[in-house]
């Protein structure tokens, strides 16, 4: 599994945090277990296009992405915090790191079993587009109908 710090290389006390971050998660793992995870960095500015895959934005940054490509899952519950003691925020990823290996942490699907998962995400963002959308498209075939039932009462008349 990857283990991604998403940064903005633009927030350079953000982006060093989480390069540091990374160094301390994988220096206080035993061997066996830092064998499971690749530590890295990825500029989210750059990849603003990749980061979307995960529903991340540039001014959601900077997060900890872990990633199961193998199983096409990944997990982004782990948010490094803004101020505070490295090494605190170094051993809280590395128990989300820990509950991931045991199956406890929740995970997010890439493909279609995420399917639903993305509906409620949309819905949730978007709710009111919808709405408005759903209600111009019932206005219309309202606006339709009535044109043509329109048509056929004016033929009734004349016959």
């Amino acid at each position: 599994m990857v283990v991604a710090a998403v940064v903005d290389p633009e927030e350079d006390l953000a982006a060093q945090g989480a390069e540091a971050l990374m160094r301390a998660a994988a220096a206080g793992f035993h061997a066996d277990i830092r064998e499971a995870f690749a530590f890295g960095v990825l500029d989210g500015r750059r990849w603003d296009e990749y980061i979307a895959t995960f529903d991340l934005q540039v001014s959601d940054l900077p997060r900890v992405l872990v990633l199961d490509r193998p199983a096409e899952r990944f997990f982004d519950e782990y948010r490094p915090p803004e101020t505070g003691d490295g090494e605190v925020a170094a051993a809280a990823l590395r128990n989300y790191l820990r509950s991931i290996m045991r199956g406890e942490a929740k995970a997010r699907y890439l493909n279609w079993r995420g399917f639903p998962d993305r509906l409620k995400r949309f819905w949730a963002r978007r709710k009111g587009l919808v709405l408005a959308g759903a209600v111009v498209v019932v206005l219309l075939f309202v606006a339709i109908g009535r044109a043509c039932a329109g048509g056929d009462e004016e033929k009734e008349k004349e016959e």
